[in-house]
């Protein structure tokens, strides 16, 4: 099995490991990203649209994930020229400009109403309430998987922040939640931690694909044309990347890329 080993977003950035998947075979994507020691697998497949030019599925240690930027920068990173990369139900354009890796972000979708008890929401993750933010609710959305989207109004709040078990099994009950999105929207720019969920595994890429929606309901943010991202994990990763969105309301991100073999 040839492997080849990235990171997006600088060098605390997630490793992403670039498999093909002729070498894979029929053995989980899971279980060889537990063998690799890597927090995301990428296996490289024929597409099955016929706009993109391959496809990908994604595995974290505990389960595979929809989608990943990451995976999609490090499929360009090994590609010649730019491609749209299948993840999941989606087409994502990669391509590479002015020396970074820039790839269509996919829109969130997002339920209609916001939690009924925020203060437990932040409770939950070890998050005083008073430091929510009154001007963007708390809410859950997808992106594939479902993710909890905690504004707050301050940096430290997010990084802080930490998982009570209990109080979170209590406040999700019967959802699906995959963890947290903690993300303060304060100028200069958007500083936000994914906490995940018992057993979710380290991949963050639905909270990665929720961080434009985080920024366009802050108060930074509703018309926010660009902002400089700064998303870790509690484990100590850590990426840092742009957004940009067009007239149309896309979303796009930029980040460095580069080869850790």
């Amino acid at each position: 099995m040839r492997v080849r080993r990235y990171r997006a977003g600088g060098a605390q950035a997630p490793v992403v490991a670039l498999v093909d998947g002729d070498s894979l075979g029929t053995v989980d994507g899971s279980s060889v990203a537990r063998d690799l020691g890597v927090p995301l697998l990428a296996v490289m497949l024929p597409p099955r649209r016929d706009d993109c030019a391959l496809r990908l599925r994604v595995f974290t240690m505990a389960r595979e994930l929809p989608l990943s930027l990451e995976a999609a920068w490090a499929a360009r990173a090994a590609l010649d020229g730019d491609v749209v990369v299948e993840l999941g139900v989606t087409g994502t354009r990669v391509g590479v400009r002015d020396g970074l890796f820039v790839a269509d972000v996919p829109r969130p979708v997002l339920e209609g109403r916001p939690v009924d008890d925020p203060a437990a929401a932040a409770r939950a993750l070890g998050i005083d309430p008073s430091v929510l933010d009154p001007e963007a609710p708390v809410r859950t959305g997808s992106c594939g998987l479902g993710v909890l989207v905690v504004p707050v109004l301050g940096h430290a709040a997010g990084r802080a922040a930490r998982l009570d078990a209990t109080a979170w099994a209590a406040f999700v009950g019967k959802a699906k939640l995959v963890g947290a999105l903690v993300a303060s929207t304060a100028t200069p720019r958007l500083d936000a931690t994914f906490v995940p969920a018992p057993g979710a595994g380290d991949g963050w890429a639905p909270a990665l694909a929720m961080v434009p929606w985080a920024l366009a309901r802050g108060p930074s943010g509703g018309d926010a044309l660009h902002e400089d991202v700064s998303l870790r994990t509690l484990n100590g990763g850590a990426a840092r990347f742009s957004l940009s969105r067009d007239g149309t309301g896309a979303w796009r991100a930029e980040a460095s890329v580069v080869s850790v073999d």
